[in-house]
């Protein structure tokens, strides 16, 4: 079901604004696909760390919880 963002304000945020992801992005320029797949399967407890957009999202969400009645978020994650 498709949602309707007519009237609304929408920000997009790339990944890689979030969290630094550079080691990974290495990985899968010198190495293809497939060693990028591996790295990431045997990364999945590592935190990344954050990056210069994090702590806007983070501000940004939590404007409802600080008492913005009129506010509502959608916070979407895109898979590939």
């Amino acid at each position: 079901m498709a949602y309707s963002i007519d009237r609304k304000l929408v920000i997009t945020v790339s990944s890689s604004l979030l969290f630094d992801l550079s080691e990974s992005d290495e990985v899968f320029s010198k190495n293809g696909a497939k060693a990028y797949k591996e790295y990431q399967e045997q990364n999945l407890d590592n935190i990344l760390e954050k990056e210069v957009a994090f702590p806007f999202v983070i501000r940004f969400l939590s404007i409802r919880e600080n008492g913005s009645s009129h506010f509502y978020n959608k916070t979407v994650l895109p898979t590939l």
